[in-house]
């Protein structure tokens, strides 16, 4: 997401930059709350237009390091690898390099099992692209689309040794003997650290809490990296467990801050000995509550949470709304049941002929090579318009009828994600809406929506595997007069 803001806003001041750009893709400076991004070509909203949601986002046009354990090299490069679509115009250009003494090896094994070539050690001028975007403090050279794979053991010699500046030169004599040699730094700027299973380090001291700390130290007061850490057990022990990492994000306005003083690492280290002391010596349930009160607020503040079901001394750690879930069952209206029935009887059917004839073709070829089969995967693709539809009967006659072929493709191939208005979907929206039950109960949520636990709105997300449906539910809630944000993955085919 942090990469589509940038490429948005290079887009973006291109075109405000250039007057002769017509027409123009984006809006004006100068424009007013009510007017519209005239392409929204992204697949979120155009920051362009001052109401958009995404407009005060603030993109980090720099690279990103991940600082791993050495077992898990592999693991982040393989899914970096095996899941970024280098097809797609943006995949096209991120590149994850690693930076680390068994870099080749672990490269040839990936490159080996997806069957191409990986180009994923970085030379000195990958390195400088990063330096060279932070001299011009723009991405004009693409450093947001690098990150940079390494272990905090590594990351001196393979990464900070390569990009150095002098910052105080070398002493010679007169007998042209250096006396004391240059002092460089390293001179590479980062947007954003990644620490991954960060719980194996708990002390201030370690490796990489004081890698972080040197790299803060290298960097501007303005422009320190954003930071997480990542870890599926965050606090084995208690909260001292937090302490070395609370102290790398800690500055020195903490100290002045009510929102931020009682987490200092001054602190940190009293809740960790208030800890040890309930374990020792338990308290009453009010001194328990007291505690963990204190805590949840730290974990509320600094971290994002994935289960509200830690318990701490008999009690909740985390003051979470319990977990609900309800099914809701959606039948078919009758009047299209059998209608639908006889459209997806014939896709199977399409796909055993297809199948046949594959077979066919197979062994009068002699039955040279894998034999075809008709595997599940098969009918599950070839049903996917057919379960479009079954959200929207109505859609099986526009489909037969030409009217539409229900892809994404089409769409954005006519523009009616920029114009909706002018699709078929929407001319049609009311015997659209009126074949799916679906969309009855999305109102009624809709309707019935409150507030959550913090006094917010309540909001609903709707998740598809088509991007067709998210889209004609786009139209219907705009006609409802809601706010929606159409959010589409580029995994979704």
């Amino acid at each position: 997401m942090n990469t589509l803001l940038v490429e948005a806003w290079n887009e973006i001041d291109e075109d405000r930059a250039d007057p002769s750009t017509k027409p123009k893709k984006h809006l004006p400076l100068d424009h007013t709350t009510e007017d519209q991004c005239p392409t929204e070509p992204f697949p979120f909203a155009c920051p362009c237009r001052k109401s958009s949601p995404s407009h005060g986002f603030e993109p980090i046009g720099a690279a990103a390091l991940v600082i791993s354990p050495k077992g898990l090299l592999s693991t982040w490069l393989t899914e970096f690898y095996s899941r970024v679509d280098r097809s797609h115009p943006l995949g096209a250009k991120l590149r994850m390099y690693v930076a680390h003494g068994e870099a080749r090896s672990l490269i040839n094994t990936l490159a080996k099992s997806l069957g191409t070539n990986l180009d994923a050690i970085p030379e000195k001028k990958d390195l400088e692209t990063i330096r060279w975007d932070h001299e011009n403090q723009s991405p004009r050279y693409g450093s947001h689309h690098i990150t940079v794979l390494t272990t905090s053991g590594s990351y001196d010699a393979h990464v900070a040794s390569r990009v150095q500046r002098e910052i105080e030169p070398a002493i010679i004599n007169h007998r042209g003997k250096v006396t004391r040699k240059a002092v460089t730094r390293c001179d590479i700027v980062w947007g954003i650290i990644y620490r991954d299973e960060f719980h194996r380090e708990k002390r201030e001291t370690a490796q990489t809490p004081t890698l972080i700390h040197r790299i803060n130290q290298n960097q501007p007061d303005w422009n320190l990296p954003t930071l997480w850490f990542l870890s599926g057990t965050p606090f084995e022990k208690g909260p001292s467990d937090l302490q070395a990492y609370l102290a790398v994000l800690e500055t020195s306005e903490w100290s002045c801050d009510a929102t931020f003083s009682p987490y200092t690492a001054k602190n940190i280290v009293q809740l960790g000995k208030e800890f040890d002391k309930l374990i020792k010596h338990p308290g009453t349930p009010q001194e328990h509550r007291n505690f963990i009160t204190k805590f949840s607020n730290l974990l509320a503040l600094f971290m994002i949470r994935r289960t509200s079901q830690t318990d701490w001394f008999g009690q909740s750690l985390l003051p979470l709304p319990p977990h609900e879930a309800r099914d809701v069952k959606c039948s078919i209206d009758p009047q299209y049941a059998e209608y639908f029935q006889d459209f997806q009887a014939a896709v199977r059917a399409k796909v055993e002929q297809d199948f046949h004839r594959r077979m066919q073709a197979w062994k009068a070829a002699g039955s040279k090579g894998i034999a075809p089969t008709l595997s599940v995967k098969n009918l599950v693709g070839a049903s996917y318009k057919a379960r479009i539809c079954a959200t929207f009967p109505y859609l099986i006659k526009l489909l037969e009828d030409g009217v539409v072929d229900l892809t994404w493709d089409e769409i954005t191939r006519n523009k009616w994600h920029t114009n909706p208005g002018e699709s078929p979907y929407a001319i049609h929206i009311d015997d659209i809406i009126r074949s799916g039950r679906k969309t009855r109960v999305i109102e009624r949520i809709l309707n019935m929506q409150d507030v959550d636990i913090h006094g917010d709105p309540e909001k609903l997300v709707v998740l598809s595997i088509s991007p067709t449906i998210a889209f004609i539910l786009w139209i219907v809630c705009h006609s409802e007069l809601f706010c929606p944000i159409p959010c589409l993955s580029v995994m979704y085919h």
